[in-house]
């Protein structure tokens, strides 16, 4: 991979980290609603644990991508250092 194409990647999966980390910042907000709400439907609190799961999952791939890419871009970089003072 060069460089730019590292730094695109990384982007792209810092992007949806982000994203999917606000979404599970919402349903966790809901979450915490609904069990206040002594009245709250237990199937409603049910889909949002799910979801929350779900949405943790992927924030879970996205973490592991972004930590790969960046090995990787440290990688890059290390090998074009050596290559410049070998040069």
């Amino acid at each position: 991979m060069n460089g730019n194409l590292l730094v695109r990647e990384a982007h792209q999966a810092l992007v949806r980290l982000r994203r999917v980390t606000v979404l599970i910042d919402y349903a966790s907000n809901d979450i915490e609603l609904i069990l206040a709400d002594k009245r709250s439907d237990l199937l409603v609190l049910a889909e949002r644990v799910k979801e929350l799961v779900r949405l943790s999952r992927y924030e879970r791939r996205f973490r592991g991508r972004l930590d790969r890419l960046s090995r990787a871009a440290m990688e890059h970089e290390r090998e074009r250092v050596t290559e410049s003072l070998a040069s």
